[in-house]
């Protein structure tokens, strides 16, 4: 419904539009099929580079949600048990996977830290997008 689409004002846009749709009592569809149309992130077919550039952006924009008071949930209440329970049971699952996730959590962190000192508004923050 296009009445529903707004300006985008951070980089989690995906995330505001999610939340706005559903604060006016609509109900957001996602299509599992394959021939549906939709967006599929394939990381292993961008290099390192332009994935670690999706990561410092994807955490400017949880800094710009934090900040205007979007994003309800807090990185201690959500995000630290999440991860913290997604690595020990990576472990468990195998070595490989404990390997994997540790990368991820590590890649994330490094990101998170480097958005820090990043001073990036929504505009020049999408020039982080990996090359297509």
């Amino acid at each position: 419904r296009r009445k529903l689409y707004k300006e985008n004002t951070s980089l989690g846009d995906d995330f505001e539009r999610t939340q706005r749709i559903f604060k006016k009592g609509y109900e957001v569809v996602l299509f599992p099929e394959e021939n549906m149309p939709r967006m599929i992130s394939i990381y292993n077919k961008i290099n390192f580079k332009d994935f670690f550039k999706q990561k410092i952006r994807t955490a400017i924009a949880r800094k710009q949600l934090n900040e205007t008071g979007k994003m309800e949930t807090s990185f201690k209440g959500y995000y630290l048990p999440s991860v913290w329970y997604i690595f020990a049971n990576s472990w468990k699952i195998s070595f490989s996977m404990g390997l994997l996730i540790s990368f991820w959590i590590i890649t994330t962190s490094l990101a998170t830290f480097i958005s820090k000192f990043k001073n990036l508004d929504t505009k020049k923050g999408w020039t982080l997008r990996a090359k297509r």
